[in-house]
C-alpha cells in the first residue's frame, strides 16, 4: 500500500483527463455504479475532464440492448410460470399484482435509457472524440502485426477498440496532454503509456484528484488513511459476513445444477478477506466513500438430488430411487467493496462501514472455478 500511496500522492499534479471505455460503463451497470456518479460530480466541479469516443458512445447503447434482451425474456418466463402455478391465488383480489405483471417493451426501455445517458453526457460535460477521419490502413497494419489491442491477431471484434484508441491517442497528442483510459479490456495493457494510460478502475483517478485537491487545505485524506488501517480488521469481518450471506442466497436461488435439484448447502469454507489498498472516490463534509478490492477463496458443498432415473409415486406423494450427491465448487475471486466513512469535524474519530459489494450488483459464484460431485 505504501508504494501505491507514494506513486499517486507524490505527483506534482494528477492526470485530470478521464476517457471512459464501454467495458467500464457496462461493468458499472451502465449508469448504476457509484463511480459513474462521482465522475460526473468531479467533472461539474471542474476537477476532471470526461471523454469517450463516438464509437464507444454508440457501443454503449448496443451493449445495453444486448444485456437487457435476456432479462426481458426472463420476465416473460416468470409471467408464464406465475400464470401456471398461481391459479388459485387469482381468487384473492389483494394479490392481483402477482398475476398482472406488466410486459416489458424492449424498444421503449432502450429509448428511455438513451435519453437518460444523453442527459448524463450533458450534465457531466463529457466531450465525444470523433473517429470518422481515421483510415483503415493503420488499423489493418496493427491487426496483421498482432499489435495491441488485437492480441493474437484473431480478434476481429477489437477493431472498434483499435479505432477508439487511435482517435484518443491522436486527440491528446494534438492538445499536448495525457489521459487515463478506464477500461476492463486487458489488451490495452500492452499499448504505449506515454499519452494514454489504461486503468481498470476509475477509483484510481478519482482518488488521485481528490487527494491532490483536498490536501491543499484539509487533513481529511491523511486522517482517513489512519482510520482505515485502524478499522481494517472490522471491515474484513463485515465483508466476510456479507459475502457468506450472498453465497447462501445464491445457493437457494440456484434451483438446479447440471439438471440435478439443489437440496441444501451442506458446507461453506470461506477464507479470510484480503484487502490490499483503497481509493477515496468521494469526500465531503464529514463523509467519504472508499472503494477497495477484496480477495477471497471459497469451497462450497451443495447437496443435490438426481431424479433422472427416479419415478414419482402419486399415491404416496414421494420420489423413489433418487440419487443423492454432493456437488462441490472451489474457487477464488476478487470483488469491490464500497466503504462509507463518517467522521467528526475535529478529525478525532470516524465510523467506517461496508456499504455494498460490487455496487450491489450480482457477481458469479457457480459458473466458474473447479467443480466435482460425489454420490452417496
Amino acid at each position: 500500500m505504501k508504494l501505491f500511496y507514494y506513486y499517486f500522492y507524490n505527483m506534482s499534479a494528477p492526470i485530470r483527463n478521464i476517457v471512459l471505455d464501454t467495458s467500464f460503463i457496462e461493468k458499472q451497470n451502465f449508469l448504476g455504479g457509484k463511480a459513474m456518479t462521482e465522475l460526473k460530480k468531479m467533472s461539474r466541479k471542474g476537477w476532471a475532464n470526461l471523454f469517450m469516443t463516438d464509437i464507444n458512445y454508440r457501443e454503449v447503447f448496443s451493449r445495453f440492448r444486448k444485456r437487457l434482451s435476456p432479462e426481458v425474456e426472463k420476465t416473460r418466463n416468470i409471467q408464464n410460470q406465475i400464470a401456471k402455478d398461481l391459479r388459485v391465488l387469482k381468487n384473492s383480489p389483494a394479490y392481483d399484482a402477482y398475476s398482472k405483471l406488466p410486459s416489458i417493451d424492449l424498444d421503449q426501455v432502450c429509448a428511455d435509457f438513451q435519453v437518460k445517458f444523453d442527459q448524463y453526457v450533458k450534465e457531466a460535460k463529457m466531450k465525444i472524440i470523433k473517429t470518422g477521419h481515421l483510415t483503415i490502413e493503420k488499423i489493418m497494419d496493427d491487426y496483421f502485426k498482432s499489435t495491441a489491442p488485437f492480441g493474437g491477431g484473431e480478434k476481429k471484434s477489437e477493431f472498434p477498440d483499435a479505432f477508439s484508441y487511435l482517435a484518443t491517442k491522436e486527440y491528446f497528442e494534438k492538445i499536448g496532454d495525457k489521459c487515463y483510459l478506464v477500461t476492463g479490456d486487458k489488451d490495452f495493457d500492452d499499448l504505449p503509456k506515454e499519452i494514454v494510460q489504461p486503468i481498470e478502475n476509475a477509483a484510481i483517478a478519482l482518488d488521485a484528484i481528490i487527494r491532490f485537491e483536498e490536501e491543499k487545505s484539509s487533513k481529511a485524506p491523511e486522517f482517513i488513511n489512519l482510520m482505515f488501517e485502524r478499522d481494517k480488521k472490522k471491515i474484513k469481518e463485515r465483508a466476510k459476513k456479507m459475502i457468506a450471506d450472498y453465497i447462501e442466497k445464491e445457493v437457494w436461488h440456484l434451483g438446479e445444477i447440471n439438471g440435478m435439484e439443489v437440496d441444501t448447502m451442506e458446507h461453506l469454507d470461506l477464507s479470510d478477506i484480503d484487502i490490499t489498498d483503497f481509493s477515496i472516490i468521494s469526500l465531503g463534509d464529514g463523509e467519504a466513500t472508499l472503494e477497495c478490492s477484496a480477495n477471497f477463496a471459497y469451497e462450497i458443498d451443495i447437496a443435490v438430488d438426481d431424479k433422472s432415473e427416479a419415478w414419482y409415486d402419486k399415491e404416496d406423494d414421494r420420489w423413489h430411487f433418487v440419487e443423492h450427491s454432493t456437488f462441490t465448487v472451489k474457487d477464488s475471486q476478487e470483488v469491490k467493496l464500497s466503504v462509507v466513512v463518517e467522521f467528526d469535524e475535529d478529525l478525532e474519530d470516524a465510523d467506517l462501514e461496508v456499504d455494498t459489494i460490487n455496487d450491489g450488483n450480482w457477481f458469479p459464484i457457480f459458473d466458474r472455478g473447479r467443480h466435482h460431485h460425489d454420490d452417496y
